[in-house]
């Protein structure tokens, strides 16, 4: 109040406690102003008052809170480190600065992990970071190292919490504790287990109660167990002998509690077979940090091998004296003089002395040999060390042969040479007998049509074959593998031809099995390795022999596949074909053209496309790769990169495309990745026209490269001319369909005002209908009843000729021959009335392409060539230099040609046929000239007419339906040109063409 009165201008501010009615106190705040009176003296106090207790005391409690917190992060031993959104250090405590080496005034404001974490030694921790702050996530805990100010490294765990601003992430509160030593010994501790672990040993801890703790891997191997768990499952005493169970738990553990340390041999058992395992045992007392003692552990190695090598050497001094007496060899101890000390029966059998009678004697005394030559098998086997053969005089004054060894003994300090000899005799006539015998049979094997070759099995620990070492093969193994048999005799077949354990015929398996169950394998194969097929017998020739005889059919093969393969074709042609006729709608058409595609043909993909703006649109699909299409874009375009594969390459030459490789050539490259994920590894591509004018693409897609042959190719391209022709017999359908309902229309708008016209209308629709009709039935009969099944007596006759289902005699091969030839031109007549069909409907549409010229004038005549030479005549090209490309159709131009030449071989007899081409002006003049009968002038007005034949002799030349050269005459008129003949009777004729260099379609 004094402050109010020594002040009394302007608003007083107080906060002050009164005491409330219960008898607390409460806190107030005020906001207080003086009234003067007119003597401007302090008159009265205007003052609002507000109850602040409540806030007091949490901003109290806060206070507090604030102050316990900053005690705790000052006290406590923990690293305390508070970073902005950047990683900036806000805050740190005084752990922090002990542990980094880093005064907290130095690093404030510093990125933290620029000083403690550099990005070139610890990347991934800045690596964790950014992708913390990016995703506003932060761990709760995790683990990294800092590089402390004088560059030790420590291992910090952190405890984090984000501090968020608004929603937004602006930096991060860690703890931290130090655990470098914690992992340092955690790190001894692997050190160790990983010792154990590696050791070949038996390495085990137990508790006082006998209780194994820990049994490393070799420990639980040596005693049959499965594994770590099981063994610590067994109390110690079970891994011993009942009867040495006693000695263990009563004697030995006390006895090394006692003395902190033992070793004793002493056997385990093995918990599967129950054998024993023998062990130097070596036992020790382990300790705490107190050094009382709180179990045992033992490290102890197998001692089985010893043990057993002694027992073994015991027997054998037992058992080499019953060996002496019974042994089949004959042995003999001697002085180094040459004096017999000890015989053995065999010995004296085979010399036909007895036992007393050789005691003392030497072999020149007993006539077993002279001297000299004793001393010469002496010296000659001192010399090689090796078994040395011999003959003996026996007592009855045969010679007996006899393989002979010696070796130097002490015996009783005294050198003696103990001899041992085996009688040789029949072996040696059976040797004879054999070489006899080999010397026939090598010269069999060597002659063998079929290859052979000798395999041992090499098997691993497990009795699994694994190899198998080449033995023996003769010339036909050689010649099949490219092997030199003397180069991999005793060598593994793995390491000769190194791969073929990857060869998915499994030859190491099968001969194997085949050697080691002694189950003969007949059965053919092919080595994915030799790119070989293979008809193979294999059998046991002995313990863990296979032999193996095999003969080449890898031709017999490849034809069996590729007839297969065609026949699939076939069908699928066939299939498509009958379902042409059948369907009534163009999506069904589309759909089941790529579903006998995929089904019959067994194409990985199937599909046709139609351009819908700048990119194809996926009219029908089928196959496994179906899902493919949903991965890449295609366009018909050729100024962006999708269009410059096959599809759109296609799309605009009208011509097909055909990549064997789609994985690696250059125009596929954009979709070569998503190819190889869906198995396509080749692919082709045909225009499909309507009306003459391209509208889409058929794609098939093989799961092999070099899938698309020229027979293949062939034949999906009569598939998509078919369905070319289907387009346009559904359009004209529509059309007609149209047509009928329009003149529907008009027939009922015109049967108001003119009645009597209604029935003529009637009758002219009717006749355009039935027209319509027969000329549409007789096109689609002609393209499927006929075309179809004559591609296939044509194709399969093929197949027949080139003897790829059997051998031919000469007579079904002429045979067959007719009935290729007949086949091939009653197609030729087939041809020709559709061609001319649709010339006469107006439908006749004319491509204008490149054409190399001179290319398909030698093409044209390298095909005519044969047959001209075949009937007696001479065939010559004469194209003027400079020709190259035009503007023109490649396959009708052939046509043409075709027929001109066809129709020169028909009319010539002997002398020469010419095919010339030279420049006129901007135009190309192209002749075929010949020497036959040619023709009179009354008959040059009848050519290039429809079903127009002259009449001339022979009759032979008179085949054919009449429509080559009008076709002819139509193709070179729609190609801009002109047609012509010259021609004298009896001296030849001239038929010409004469097309622009840059044709356009008329």
């Amino acid at each position: 109040m004094r402050e109010f009165l020594a002040n009394p201008q302007g608003r007083h501010e107080v906060e002050f406690r009164f005491r409330h009615k219960d008898g607390g106190y409460r806190r107030i705040y005020t906001q207080a102003d003086l009234l003067l009176d007119k003597a401007g003296r302090p008159a009265h106090m205007l003052g609002c008052h507000i109850d602040i207790t409540e806030r007091a005391r949490a901003e109290a409690t806060l206070l507090d809170a604030k102050e316990f917190a900053e005690n705790l992060i000052r006290t406590a031993n923990v690293i305390f480190v508070r970073l902005d959104h950047s990683g900036n250090v806000m805050q740190m405590n005084e752990v922090a600065e002990r542990i980094t080496g880093y005064r907290q005034a130095e690093i404030l404001g510093k990125n933290w992990f620029e000083t403690l974490a550099p990005k070139r030694r610890y990347p991934y921790v800045w690596d964790e970071f950014e992708q913390i702050i990016a995703s506003g996530n932060v761990p709760d805990v995790f683990e990294n190292p800092i590089l402390t100010r004088n560059g030790e490294e420590r291992q910090i765990i952190w405890k984090n919490n984000t501090v968020s601003e608004g929603g937004k992430v602006i930096g991060t509160i860690s703890f931290g504790m130090d655990i470098t030593e914690r992992k340092q010994a955690e790190d001894e501790r692997k050190k160790f287990v990983m010792l154990a672990d590696s050791s070949g040993e038996f390495i085990g801890m137990c508790d006082l109660d006998l209780q194994p703790l820990y049994v490393n891997p070799a420990g639980v191997r040596m005693v049959g167990l499965p594994d770590r768990e099981a063994a610590c499952r067994v109390k110690v005493q079970d891994y011993f002998f009942p009867e040495d169970q006693a000695f263990i738990q009563d004697e030995f553990f006390p006895r090394v509690l006692r003395e902190g340390q033992g070793t004793v041999e002493i056997r385990l058992r093995h918990f599967q077979t129950g054998e024993p395992i023998w062990m130097s045992y070596y036992l020790f007392h382990v300790r705490d940090a107190s050094g009382a003692v709180i179990g045992w552990a033992t490290v102890s190695h197998d001692i089985t091998e010893r043990r057993r090598a002694e027992a073994a050497l015991r027997e054998s001094e037992e058992m080499f004296a019953t060996a002496f007496r019974s042994s089949p060899t004959g042995i003999v101890l001697v002085t180094l003089s040459g004096q017999y000390v000890q015989a053995n029966p065999m010995f004296s059998s085979m010399l036909g002395y007895a036992p007393e009678e050789i005691i003392g004697q030497t072999s020149v005394s007993l006539g077993l040999t002279t001297a000299a030559e004793r001393e010469r098998m002496l010296s000659e086997f001192e010399r090689s060390r090796k078994p040395l053969e011999m003959k003996l005089r026996c007592r009855d004054g045969n010679f007996l042969d006899v393989l002979f060894t010696s070796a130097v003994i002490t015996l009783h300090g005294v050198p003696h040479r103990l001899g041992t000899l085996i009688n040789i005799t029949e072996r040696k006539q059976a040797e004879t007998a054999l070489i006899e015998s080999e010397r026939r049979y090598r010269a069999l094997f060597e002659n063998m049509s079929s290859g052979f070759v000798l395999y041992e099995v090499i098997q691993d620990d497990q009795d699994v074959p694994v190899d198998l070492l080449i033995l023996a093969g003769n010339a036909i193994f050689e010649q099949a593998t490219g092997l030199k048999i003397q180069e991999v005799i005793g060598k593994p077949l793995t390491h000769v031809l190194p791969g073929i354990e990857k060869d998915s015929a499994d030859w190491i398996g099968t001969f194997g099995r085949v050697a080691l169950t002694g189950e003969a394998q007949q059965f053919e194969q092919e080595s994915q390795k030799l790119e070989t097929y293979y008809a193979v017998t294999a059998y046991r020739a002995g313990p863990k022999l296979c032999a193996v005889t095999f003969i080449d059919i890898t031709k017999r093969k490849r034809a069996e596949i590729q007839l297969r393969r065609m026949n699939r074709f076939y069908t699928a042609l066939s299939e498509t074909n009958q379902m042409i006729v059948r369907v009534s709608d163009v999506e069904t058409l589309l759909q089941r053209t790529c579903e006998i595609a995929a089904e019959h043909i067994g194409f990985r993909l199937a599909w046709i496309g139609m351009p819908d703006g700048d990119w194809f649109r996926v009219m029908a699909a089928a196959g496994a790769a179906t899902e493919y299409l949903d991965s890449i874009r295609i366009s018909p375009k050729a100024d962006v990169p999708e269009g410059g594969g096959p599809s759109g390459r296609v799309f605009r030459s009208g011509q097909h495309d055909v990549c064997n490789d789609f994985l690696h050539e250059h125009r596929t490259r954009l979709w070569a990745d998503q190819a190889a994920r869906f198995g396509i590894q080749a692919s082709a591509v045909f225009p499909l026209r309507k009306a003459g004018a391209i509208i889409g693409v058929l794609n098939v897609y093989a799961d092999e490269a070099d899938a698309f042959r020229e027979q293949e190719i062939h034949l999906l391209d009569e598939m998509a001319t078919d369905i070319s022709f289907a387009l346009d017999f559904l359009q004209q359908r529509e059309d007609l369909q149209a047509n009928i309902e329009a003149l529907r229309r008009i027939r009922d708008e015109l049967e108001l005002r003119v009645q009597e016209r209604t029935a003529q209308l009637e009758q002219a629709k009717n006749r355009a209908e039935a027209a319509d009709r027969v000329k549409s039935a007789f096109l689609a009969t002609m393209s499927h009843e006929l075309r179809t099944p004559l591609n296939s007596i044509i194709g399969f006759t093929g197949l027949l000729l080139q003897r790829l289902t059997g051998p031919l005699s000469e007579d079904q091969a002429k045979q067959l021959t007719i009935v290729k030839h007949a086949g091939q031109h009653l197609l030729s007549l087939i041809n020709d009335v559709l061609d001319i069909s649709k010339i006469e409907a107006g439908e006749l549409r004319i491509d204008i392409e490149s054409v190399d010229l001179p290319r398909l004038l030698q093409r044209t005549a390298d095909k005519f060539r044969v047959e001209a030479t075949m009937q007696g005549l001479e065939f010559a090209l004469d194209v003027e230099p400079g020709i190259g490309m035009v503007n023109s159709n490649e396959r009708r131009l052939e046509q043409v040609l075709n027929n001109f030449i066809a129709n020169a071989l028909k009319f010539t007899d002997r002398g020469e046929i010419r095919l010339i081409c030279h420049r006129e002006g901007e135009n190309v003049r192209i002749e075929v000239r010949d020497t036959g009968i040619g023709i009179a002038g009354d008959d040059l007005a009848k050519l290039f007419k429809p079903f127009s034949q002259l009449d001339v002799r022979p009759a032979r030349v008179a085949k054919g339906t009449g429509l080559g050269l009008a076709i002819s005459r139509r193709i070179v008129e729609a190609l801009g040109g002109e047609i012509g003949v010259t021609s004298t009777l009896g001296a030849g004729s001239c038929f010409y063409c004469i097309l622009p260099t840059h044709g356009k379609p008329s």
